[in-house]
């Protein structure tokens, strides 16, 4: 039982990786583009790309993870599952750098 949870838990980390990615660039923009503005580009920047970088590899570790069970009939899930939330969470940065303004 202990290896399907761990499978379970491998494939929940992807898609949980980009939930906590889009939270933080959506809270990244909103933050840069309050009335207050309290946060300037370079700062947003800063932190969308520090974050980017720490849940990519959140995303992709725990198809790695599941090399150390025997029988591992989830890994090609969890594969996928970790290439898509990488896409996914390379669409949400790209926004934050193709429209460095608030103005629409």
């Amino acid at each position: 039982m202990n290896g399907r949870r761990t499978q379970l838990l491998a494939i929940a980390g992807p898609p949980t990786a980009w939930a906590i990615h889009f939270v933080l660039i959506y809270s990244v923009i909103s933050a840069q583009c309050a009335p207050r503005a309290l946060l300037d580009p370079a700062s947003s920047w800063i932190i969308a790309g520090v974050g980017t970088a720490i849940l990519v590899l959140a995303a992709i570790l725990p198809a790695f993870f599941l090399r150390r069970i025997p029988e591992r009939p989830l890994v090609p899930a969890t594969i996928w599952l970790a290439v898509i939330s990488v896409v996914a969470i390379l669409f949400d940065t790209a926004f934050l750098f193709t429209f460095p303004t608030c103005g629409g």
